[in-house]
């Protein structure tokens, strides 16, 4: 395949939208947890929350989030898995997910990427599709494009028309007609 589909720079912000009162301070707390360094604290505390809702997809994600930062890019996918499983239309579910497949792909043998490439574009459009102004997510849908060849959906051309999509929405045009 060429050049592996490029580490996709992760930082992660978990960020939880707000739930009920108690849901949102304890998946806040976990957030922070996490944030502060204190990732086993913060594990333990969103797999308390899951285990208690189990249909909490924001508890779900972030802590798919958190086994991003642990390097278990199987595990996130898990997890990302599921909270898509209860709330598909989320754009940052499917950006996430395509980054842990980016991960998987990196860690892969060349007949896995070739299984692995067209997931990480499959989520990446996705996410573009739900949600056309997420410049993020078309930034890692014209790096999938320029690094992918075109067996796999790649092409300089997808890539650049990403890439003028992005700086009309950088320049607050807003998206394309």
């Amino acid at each position: 395949m060429g050049r592996a589909l490029g580490t996709f720079a992760i930082t992660v912000g978990l960020l939880a939208t707000p739930l009920a009162a108690e849901q949102t301070d304890r998946l806040g707390r976990a957030v922070r947890l996490n944030d502060q360094g204190r990732h086993t604290e913060a594990r333990l505390l969103l797999d308390t929350i899951v285990r208690e809702e189990p249909h909490n997809h924001r508890a779900l994600w972030n802590r798919g989030l958190v086994a991003m930062e642990d390097g278990e890019h199987e595990l996130a996918l898990d997890w990302f898995d599921r909270a898509l499983a209860i709330d598909g239309q989320d754009a940052e579910y499917h950006l996430w997910r395509g980054y842990a497949y980016a991960q998987k792909l990196e860690h892969s043998n060349w007949f896995k990427k070739l299984l692995i490439a067209p997931k990480i574009r499959k989520s990446f459009e996705r996410a573009v599709e739900l949600a056309p102004n997420h410049v993020k997510a078309r930034r890692a849908l014209m790096r999938y494009y320029e690094q992918a060849p075109g067996l796999l959906g790649g092409g300089r051309t997808k890539a650049r028309e990403q890439q003028e999509e992005i700086l009309r929405l950088e320049a607050g045009s807003g998206p394309a007609p």
